[in-house]
């Protein structure tokens, strides 16, 4: 993961830097007021992942080793064959966790500090609250352990994945012929401005993060234009959306919130 751990932030800093260009004056300095937050967000998230005793190679690795894994039926077929079966598994699998992040409360506390950024841009793509890389951490090396992708598939998937992230959340607009053929294929900025939206039929589409095959297949996919960005109906709107304590605490505050609200909903006379 060498190679990736030095793409990723090479990657980052060149579209932030495109993002920068292409916003209005007005918009350069909020937009430089939120990298450090945003950057804070994901070295307390590398720090987490540390903890987490595996990983996508190591899962990898271990299959491979136990002699387990449908890696040992697929990479005879080729290279190619093999980065497919893996690039489609992984994006799947992505979706049904995005997906699950959306659908369940638990889940919703911690993903939704991603969501409330009023002003998506590439920097955008790494605001999550620390303990949501947990679930990808694990749903990539359950899935990595089952298909023991080879290094170099792993590496290119990641870096696929990487930089259609960092693509979907910046503020680069392709001409419309090249965008409607992207967007039968991977998810654009204007695609996943859609999922961003505060309008719940909104924000509950266009869960995948890099191919646009789910959403089409699984009836979740929404085009047309975002109403607004941001969680302002859920009190993270404003300084609370840029406050870097307050992130990493809300969540928890959330739950809490749900849970004595279930509370006094039982306790009620009938």
């Amino acid at each position: 993961m060498t190679l990736f751990n030095y793409a990723f932030p090479v990657c980052l800093v060149l579209f932030c830097g495109l993002d920068f260009f292409l916003a209005h004056a007005e918009q350069r300095a909020a937009m430089a007021r939120k990298w450090p937050l945003h950057g804070g967000l994901s070295v307390a998230g590398q720090f987490v992942s540390f903890l987490i005793p595996i990983t996508g190679i190591a899962a990898a690795n271990t299959s491979v080793t136990l002699g387990y894994g449908l890696g040992q039926y697929i990479r005879p077929l080729g290279w190619p064959v093999e980065f497919l079966v893996w690039a489609l598994a992984l994006t799947l699998s992505v979706y049904c966790l995005h997906f699950g992040l959306h659908r369940y409360r638990l889940f919703w506390a911690f993903h939704r500090i991603h969501h409330c950024d009023e002003e998506m841009e590439a920097s955008t793509a790494i605001r999550h609250h620390p303990l949501e890389d947990i679930t990808s951490i694990l749903t990539i090396s359950a899935l990595a352990f089952v298909l023991s992708p080879s290094l170099s598939v792993l590496l290119a998937t990641f870096v696929l994945t990487m930089l259609v992230d960092l693509f979907n959340h910046s503020r680069i607009e392709v001409p419309d012929r090249l965008s409607t053929a992207l967007e039968w294929v991977i998810v654009k900025p204007r695609i996943h401005r859609v999922h961003h939206s505060p309008l719940a039929i909104q924000t509950d589409s266009n869960y995948g993060g890099t191919f646009t095959i789910w959403d089409r297949l699984f009836g979740t996919y929404r085009c047309g234009k975002a109403a607004g960005m941001g969680l302002d109906h859920e009190g993270l709107a404003g300084r609370n959306s840029r406050d870097f304590d307050t992130l990493l605490i809300e969540p928890f505050k959330f739950l809490w919130r749900g849970r004595k609200s279930a509370k006094s909903q039982s306790t009620e006379p009938i």
